[in-house]
């Protein structure tokens, strides 16, 4: 018995000490709920310089879904859409919810089921696509209002765009579809033979983060289609199905990195040279530089053509977004942030579990990369393919970083506002906000 209360104490005072250390890791004791400015400018909150903590938890139930749920912010607005367990061998159903995030805590605004014939768990980019009253995911189309859910007759194809009432839809094997929808039925403009897509759509682009496939608008806007390895970039125009490919004019390289621009895309065939094309397809211009020690902040909006054209040409010129990130020292050891509203930098070290990952290059690869207005705070998530994944966070002025394990183990990442960022696993979303705030 004594031996027994001795371990209980020694318990005790063991989580005592492991709560405390982990607060002064960087997980401050906060208050729970979100009272920050619920505002999106497109800019890192310099309150993350003080740390991360938690608002609050949505939970999922573990015995509904076996798999994370798919996040989607407009707004104050706050989707989520799992996978429910199905109930036969061949049923498949997706619950849809909507919440309204500006307040302390989430207020449910609505939430339905529906059945659908996709595998809706797959993670494939874009995994929604929108206008200003529909939400697309795949064959379901939702009223963002009501939360109203019709199945659509496009099946387990990937929506990839909207324009002018066209949603455009593709299956990675190779054919994409254009859809109208009159009199509240969706008929086929037109069908189109692509090549095989990657599987993973959008996911992993260079430099800029998309969230659709849609470039340009109007009679030229058109579908920017990521090839599987072997095949050549396509653009699909959304009017009329026309399909114009963005080979590289010089040579047989048969794999491409793509850079999506607002009103175009850049081809680029690894350690070549890169091609420029307007949403039509046409050649406007081409270049050799490299930026792979320089990754442009990714919250400024997606970039011009022109504007992205710049990034490769001038040092340092990322005009969209807030500022450029650089690896650099002799040993690849310091961040450089370099403000584009005043050319001023600021500079902290590399994490130092992530130094021993380090490429000698200086190369610069992340999953995400964010900056303050003022450049007091920067973010910085998942440094390379080698590096252990994480999220951190750094005060410029104190040369601090601040890494939080529950925001590690998030299976997804979706930034709402400048000082709050959704993330989702499979046991719930939970958002994470600045630690002064």
């Amino acid at each position: 018995i004594l031996i027994a209360c001795a371990c209980v104490v020694a318990i005790v005072i063991g989580t005592s000490f492991f709560r405390s250390f982990s607060q002064q890791a960087g997980e401050p004791a906060r208050e729970p709920g979100y009272r920050g400015t619920a505002l999106n400018t497109h800019s890192l909150s310099p309150e993350w310089a003080s740390g991360i903590a938690v608002a609050w938890t949505i939970p999922i139930d573990p015995t509904t879904s076996s798999f994370a749920p798919h996040v989607h912010a407009e707004g104050s607005t706050l989707y989520l859409a799992f996978s429910d367990r199905p109930t036969t061998l061949r049923s498949r159903s997706v619950t849809v919810m909507a919440y309204d995030v500006s307040g302390t805590e989430p207020r449910l605004l609505w939430k339905t089921n529906a059945e659908t014939s996709t595998q809706a768990y797959e993670t494939f980019t874009p995994q929604f696509v929108w206008d200003d009253d529909l939400l697309f995911f795949r064959d379901l189309v939702i009223d963002k209002a009501t939360g109203t859910i019709t199945q659509a007759p496009w099946g387990e194809a990937y929506p990839m765009g909207v324009s002018e009432g066209i949603v455009v839809t593709c299956l990675t094997n190779g054919h994409c579809t254009g859809w109208s929808q009159e009199s509240g039925d969706w008929t086929e403009v037109w069908k189109a033979t692509t090549v095989k897509q990657s599987f993973l759509g959008l996911g992993h682009m260079n430099y800029t983060t998309p969230d659709s496939a849609l470039i340009g608008s109007g009679e030229q806007a058109s579908i920017l289609l990521v090839p599987d390895h072997g095949e050549v970039p396509q653009l699909l125009n959304v009017r009329t199905g026309e399909l114009t490919n963005l080979a590289d004019p010089d040579d047989d390289t048969t794999s491409y990195a793509l850079v999506q621009a607002s009103d175009g895309v850049i081809v680029d065939p690894w350690l070549k040279t890169k091609y420029a094309y307007d949403s039509v397809g046409d050649l406007r211009g081409a270049f050799n530089q490299n930026r792979y020690v320089t990754q442009p902040t990714r919250d400024g909006g997606a970039p011009t053509l022109a504007q992205l054209s710049d990034f490769f040409t001038k040092d340092k010129t990322a005009s969209w977004t807030t500022g450029v990130v650089e690896m650099t020292g002799n040993d690849c050891a310091t961040l450089e942030l370099t403000l584009t509203s005043d050319a001023s930098t600021r500079t902290v070290s590399v994490p130092d579990n992530i130094r021993p990952y380090v490429s000698s290059s200086c190369i610069l690869r992340v999953n995400d990369v964010r900056a303050s207005a003022d450049g007091s705070a920067m973010y910085i998530r998942d440094f390379s393919s080698l590096a252990p994944k994480g999220s951190y966070f750094f005060d410029t002025a104190t040369n601090k970083n601040f890494n939080s394990a529950e925001l590690d183990a998030a299976e997804s990442h979706t930034w709402v506002f400048d000082d709050m960022l959704i993330g989702a696993s499979k046991t719930g979303v939970t958002a994470f906000v600045p630690a002064s705030s």
